[in-house]
């Protein structure tokens, strides 16, 4: 019954949205400049692209022995 109360509060309720607020903008921040650049990436023809692709692979695709 204590569990209920203290996550009906107001302050839990303010929290919880701020968090979802938080979320919801940072995703969106970084799905807007995230589709043009993978676009570029995968299809473009810039000076440096390779080099480009081997920093960027291993932090879309992690390594997994």
């Amino acid at each position: 019954m204590r569990f209920a109360e203290l996550v009906d509060s107001p302050a839990a309720l303010a929290a919880l949205e701020l968090s979802l607020r938080t979320a919801a903008i940072s995703t969106g921040l970084r799905v807007l400049p995230g589709g043009p650049l993978a676009m570029v990436l995968a299809r473009g023809a810039l000076p440096g692209l390779r080099f480009i692709r081997l920093v960027v692979l291993p932090l879309v695709r992690p390594f997994y022995p």
